[in-house]
Formats: structure tokens, C-alpha cells, sequence
């Protein structure tokens, strides 16, 4: 039931539309992309078992690498449907996190230098998960389960509002609490993000945590805001919770502050620092503030010579920076668009007595529905921790959902009616049906047809496994009634 939280699944299904009408911009990044996962295509497979490596041998490297590819592989496949693409994927999931005899710890992620990009590998894994077994699902959430309480109980810190090692902390459990349907500590993240916002970034928006860093300020002012924008884009994508605008407009006070193409300002520290970190900065910050919207970001002389020119599209922009950036791989794919007016739902459902916030018609689709089921018992929750703003939203969203879903699919005839017939007794069957429908609704549909293909095999396969045990249950019932001609042996 995990949803996108990193790539906006709307934007990228756009893109992906764009993609197949040869758009120069989209074309331009994406050629990046396959490209890459073509070399990854071309690497033999690996051999070793990776249990058996000295940590010496493949940490940190391999780790990187592996959450590296898969996630690529993961864009690849969303865009393309091509089948090589999620099968390499998987094969990489099975052996790092599912085969017991080749399978890491979670301390063997906890050491990656990838580690705070661990929610563009999530979505990746969403993306390919149709071409795992429901069995293997559930174990794979379970692995990072047990990461995620790993990574709670090593994580050391004086106090929450100190520097940038508590805002990827909150990147990294946010993101696999909504892995693992968390929404409790999903919840206490939000709730914590909020109240960093007013601790570390002053009124005039510095961040006096990442400028006492002296040396190494601009690299820690980098961290900071592109901490705060990651968070942003996870909130924005999970909760509908615009955090950009909270605290009245922090995060944008921030990056006018810290980002020297917005603020003629002296270099911070002595260390040199690739300047085009700052673009996914500027992109989100021209995009989500509109007091940043007047003057043209402007380069300074101190700053790296190959910053000077920003592109005027982010397809144009590196997708890929170095691994200690803690910028995702192809951030400027799926980023979070302003929705139309048009889009919301013509009424806005009164949330505020109890037991009546849950509009009737999400009532009524979770009776049959687990999906929506289970969206309905996240809005009640965010209710109960006070959180009505985002309960909100949340119904508005699952409102469009329903009732997009009513429009373009008035009847589910996709659905073959063996399979419906056997999701009665069968849970598995009946949870699998309901992932179908969610890749149908993203119109993913050779997601569709391989599950559909792969579940109708299935049902094939029940009836003849069930006749050849009758046949040889028959046949050891003639053998008792019949045991055949005594021989007396010999005297």
C-alpha cells in the first residue's frame, strides 16, 4: 500500500507521456538515464555471495552501487515498461535484501554513502514490485522494518534542533515509515520538522548551526536547505502538506539567505564546493516562493567557474551529483506540481465531529476496498493527533482518487472473473487484485497484464496439482484394497 513519496506519480506518468511524444526536455534526461542502465544491463551479474565479503571488500562501495542501480533501473522501468529492466532489479532485491545466504544487515545499509538518498530507492522498489512474489513483498518490508528500528536505536544526538544530522534522520525515517505504514511515527516526524523550522532558521533566515560550522559553512548551508527542500517534496507528495509555507515561509527566508545567487554575499569557509548544488535549490525555491521571483539568480566571482550558466530548464541541470550531495539520482524527474483549482473535489467534506469527518462515499468504497480501507484509517489518525490540515487534504485526495477511478473505470471487467471468484476464499488472490487495480489506475498497463497473466497461471496450475494428488490418492487406495497375490517364501 506504499505510495510514491520522493517522485511525484503524476508527474512522471506526464513526463512519461511527454517521453513517447519525443519532447526535447524530457528526452534530454531521460537519454541520461537509459544510458546508464545500460551499462548496468552490460555488467555481469555478481557471483559472490555477498555474506561471504570481508566488509572491507564491498562496504561501502557495493552497497552504493546497488541502491545506485536499482534505482535507476526502477526510473527505467517506469517510463519504458520494458520487463529487463524491473528483472535486473529484482534480482539485485533478492540478493541484497531477501536471500538468507547472500542478503546484508541493516548496518550494512546504515554504512552506505547513499543512505539519505534511501527514499529515491523506495519508490524505485514500489515501481518493480510487481515483478516480485506477494510473499517476497512482505518480507522485503519486513527487512526494513527491522532497519528502520535499527537506525532509531543507533542514531545519537544531543538535541533534535542541532545541525543537518537530525534533518536526514528525519528524511530517512519518514521515508520508510511510509514503507512500512508507520503513520504514527510519520506523524512525530512532521510534527518535529515543524518545530526545527522555528528553531534553526532565524527571521532573517540565516541557519546559525550550519554557519558555526566555519570551514565547511557553505557545504553545511548546502545540507541544510537541501535537507529542508527534500522534506518538503516527501511532505508534499505523502501528506499534501505544503511545508514551504509554514512559519511563514521559513524555508523560503532560508534559501534567500544562504544561496549566493540570491544574496550577494562572501563565500562561507574555505572549502571548495561544487556551486551547482545550489540548482535544485533555486528550481524549488523559484517555484514554491514567490518573493524570489522578481530578481534573476545572479553568480558571484568566488563561486565555481562551471555554475556560472544555469540552464533555463532542470532537464538541463546534472541529474546525478556525488554521492555525499545527498541529492537524489534524477531529482529533476517527478517533481511535485501545483494542482489546478479544478482538481479539487466540487465539495469540501466537513471533518470536525467525531465519526463524521469520513465522508460517505469513502465509507462506503472501504467496505469492498482494502486499499481505501486503509487510507480512511490514515486520515482518522492524523485527526486524532491533531494534524486536521493534512486529514484534510488527504480525503480531498482520496476523494479525486475515487471518484477519477468511478469516471474512467465505471466496471472492472479487466479483471478476469476467475480471479474474482477466487479472491472470495482466497486473501492473497483478493489483496493481489487490489494491487492490479492500483497499477491500472496509474495506467501502468503491462504492470497489469504480466500480474494478470502471472495470477491466471496460478489459478491454472491449482486444479491440476489438486488431480494428480486425487489420482494418487486413488491409486494408494487400490494398493491397500488390492495389496496383490501372496508369495510364501520358501521353507
Amino acid at each position: 500500500n506504499y505510495r510514491f513519496i520522493y517522485y511525484d506519480e503524476e508527474s512522471l506518468s506526464r513526463e512519461r507521456a511527454l517521453l513517447r511524444d519525443e519532447d526535447p526536455d524530457v528526452l534530454l534526461a531521460t537519454n541520461d538515464l537509459f544510458k546508464r542502465v545500460g551499462e548496468i544491463l552490460k555488467s555481469p551479474l555478481p557471483i559472490k555471495s555477498v555474506a561471504s565479503l570481508p566488509e572491507s571488500e564491498y562496504l561501502p562501495k557495493e552497497v552504493a552501487d546497488m541502491q545506485r542501480n536499482t534505482t535507476l533501473l526502477g526510473l527505467a522501468y517506469f517510463f519504458t515498461g520494458e520487463d529487463e529492466y524491473a528483472e535486473r532489479a529484482t534480482y539485485l532485491v533478492r540478493r541484497w535484501f531477501l536471500l538468507s545466504e547472500t542478503k546484508i544487515e541493516p548496518k550494512h545499509l546504515y554504512n552506505s554513502p547513499l543512505r539519505f538518498q534511501l527514499h529515491a530507492l523506495l519508490d524505485s522498489l514500489q515501481m518493480v514490485l510487481g515483478h516480485l512474489q506477494d510473499s517476497e513483498i512482505i518480507q522485503l518490508q519486513r527487512w526494513f522494518l527491522h532497519y528502520l528500528e535499527y537506525t532509531d536505536n543507533h542514531f545519537i544526538s544531543k538535541s533534535f534542533t542541532q545541525h543537518t544530522s537530525w534533518l536526514y534522520f528525519d528524511v530517512e525515517q519518514f521515508a520508510l515509515s511510509n514503507f512500512v505504514g508507520d503513520e504514527g511515527r510519520q506523524a512525530e516526524v512532521f510534527k518535529r520538522v515543524l518545530i526545527r523550522l522555528s528553531h534553526q532558521i532565524e527571521k532573517d533566515g540565516s541557519l546559525p548551526e550550519a554557519l558555526a560550522q566555519k570551514e565547511e559553512c557553505d557545504n553545511s548551508q548546502m545540507l541544510a536547505v537541501q535537507g529542508l527542500w527534500t522534506l518538503g517534496r516527501l511532505f508534499s507528495n505523502s501528506l499534501g502538506e505544503t511545508l514551504w509555507t509554514a512559519e511563514g515561509g521559513a524555508m523560503c527566508r532560508a534559501s534567500e539567505y544562504a544561496v549566493p545567487y540570491f544574496r550577494d554575499r562572501p563565500k562561507c569557509g574555505s572549502s571548495t564546493e561544487n556551486d551547482q548544488r545550489w540548482w535544485p535549490i533555486i528550481v524549488d525555491s523559484l517555484h514554491y516562493c514567490p518573493e524570489l521571483q522578481s530578481n534573476a539568480p545572479e553568480w558571484r566571482d568566488w563561486m565555481s567557474p562551471n555554475s556560472r550558466e544555469i540552464p533555463f530548464s532542470r532537464y538541463e541541470m546534472p541529474r546525478v551529483f556525488d554521492d555525499n550531495s545527498r541529492i537524489p539520482l534524477f531529482w529533476n524527474l517527478g517533481m511535485p506540481s501545483e494542482k489546478e483549482e479544478t482538481d479539487e473535489p466540487d465539495t469540501v467534506p466537513p471533518p470536525r465531529d467525531a465519526g463524521t469527518y469520513i465522508p460517505d462515499e469513502l465509507l462506503k468504497a472501504a467496505e469492498h476496498d482494502s486499499q481505501m480501507a486503509q487510507r480512511v484509517n490514515r486520515i482518522r489518525r492524523w485527526h486524532e493527533v491533531g494534524q486536521t490540515d493534512i486529514a484534510d487534504r488527504m480525503t480531498k485526495k482520496a476523494l479525486i482518487d475515487l471518484r477519477s477511478t468511478s469516471s474512467t473505470s465505471p466496471n472492472k471487467d479487466y479483471i478476469p472473473a476467475a480471479m474474482l471468484e477466487a479472491a472470495k476464499t482466497d486473501k492473497a488472490m483478493d489483496e493481489r487484485i487490489d494491487r492490479i487495480r492500483r497499477w491500472h489506475s496509474l495506467s501502468q498497463q503491462s504492470i497489469v497484464e504480466r500480474m494478470i497473466k502471472k495470477s491466471m497461471n496460478e489459478l491454472k496450475q491449482k486444479p491440476e496439482e489438486k488431480s494428480a494428488l486425487a489420482q494418487e490418492q486413488i491409486s494408494e487406495a487400490k494398493k491397500i484394497e488390492n495389496p496383490g497375490q501372496f508369495k510364501p517364501g520358501k521353507n
